[in-house]
């Protein structure tokens, strides 16, 4: 059974590098205990792979927060799109947890800094589910 933490996930930072074929991400997580967790990830250049990286990077912050497997938390899609006028990002993320698989789906209103952007989307979408209170 998951020991699921009473304080939700917090946001710390996100640090976004291009590098020669890409991006390189570094994302800070805390929780309630104020325990800090960072993931980092790499992501090819593509559409939107700015936002993919952070969002890797925030998945694998969560895995070592919560101390799950990679096959435990996967990042399926993140999308920039825009509504009312004002840009968002969503993501679709996928969780195996004590025998049961669920879809998990999050949503932030953008701002300039796309990287704390998708990293909140997928918090969005994992605090519902990881934390109790």
């Amino acid at each position: 059974m998951l020991d699921r933490p009473q304080r939700r996930i917090r946001f710390v930072e996100c640090e976004i590098d291009r590098v020669d074929n890409g991006f390189h991400a570094r994302v800070v997580l805390a929780d309630g205990d104020q325990t800090t967790v960072s993931g980092t990830a790499d992501r090819e250049q593509g559409q939107d792979a700015d936002l993919w990286c952070a969002a890797d990077a925030t998945v694998a912050a969560l895995r070592g927060l919560l101390d799950l497997s990679p096959e435990a938390l996967t990042l399926k899609e993140v999308v920039q799109f825009q509504i009312e006028g004002s840009p968002a990002v969503a993501t679709s993320l996928r969780v195996f947890v004590d025998g049961k698989k669920r879809k998990l789906f999050g949503l932030t209103q953008a701002d300039d800094d796309r990287g704390r952007s998708a990293a909140l989307s997928v918090l969005n979408a994992t605090n519902r589910f990881f934390t109790n209170g």
